[in-house]
């Protein structure tokens, strides 16, 4: 099996999915689209995981590769390819397929767990945290839908056909999460948030062993069902 995974920003790396990934034998490959490479034919992919980014999925001035990812995304999803949208990549999937992305009322900065709203193999696995939760922007649900998983403040997972997308990050490890909240935009956000970026730092650097363990539950399962699905007599 192939994974294709969609890079949005030099800061916010595959982390924990790459290493899921690789540890069960999955090949992969990253398209950096930061960087400029030129996404694959829709044709050509077996899965596809798309990663956040700084910028919103509205910021198509700035970032023009985010017009042509949004089309990819569509095309992918309409053609059954296992698609998983983080962060980002859960506004872009949502926007995508005729939901909306855009700025929230207020940043969420939160470390724990999920409501689950629906039944889910995969996401069932992810909802008891603790992940990391780190946005300003959010996401409407895309018509014909199903909310999986929200926080008192907001959406944080869905399904769309073969699509999935959520909110949270449960790629992300320490040293990413250092690397975060090393900045003062970061740190802003999270005091925009409410909360204060030494203690979040702290509260995953203490869980960092459950956070790898809950990725290697969370990807392993969603490998597994993408899998299923590509082996499944058409």
């Amino acid at each position: 099996m192939r994974l294709t995974i969609l890079r949005n920003d030099v800061q916010v790396p595959a982390g924990h999915l790459e290493r899921v990934a690789r540890s069960k034998g999955v090949d992969v490959s990253i398209v950096k689209l930061d960087e400029g490479d030129g996404l694959p034919d829709p044709e050509d992919v077996d899965v596809v995981a798309v990663l956040g980014g700084e910028m919103g999925a509205y910021d198509t001035d700035a970032h023009p590769y985010l017009v042509d990812e949004k089309q990819f995304l569509i095309d992918a999803v309409h053609r059954g390819v296992p698609v998983l949208g983080l962060c980002l990549g859960c506004q872009l999937l949502a926007e995508s397929l005729g939901g909306a992305a855009y700025l929230g009322e207020r940043p969420e900065v939160a470390f724990g767990g999920l409501d689950q709203v629906a039944d889910d193999a995969v996401v069932g696995v992810l909802t008891p945290g603790p992940t990391l939760v780190i946005h300003r922007d959010t996401w409407d649900l895309p018509p014909g839908g199903t909310l999986v998983a929200r926080s008192p403040a907001y959406n944080q997972a869905f399904r769309y056909g073969t699509a999935l997308g959520v909110q949270p990050h449960p790629e992300v490890d320490e040293t990413i999460v250092e690397a975060w909240l090393s900045h003062d935009g970061a740190r802003t956000l999270v005091r925009n948030a409410g909360e204060d970026p030494d203690r979040v730092l702290e509260a995953f650097r203490s869980a960092s062993a459950e956070v790898s363990d809950l990725a290697d539950a969370f990807f392993g399962a969603w490998l597994d069902e993408a899998r299923a699905a590509l082996e499944a007599p058409s």
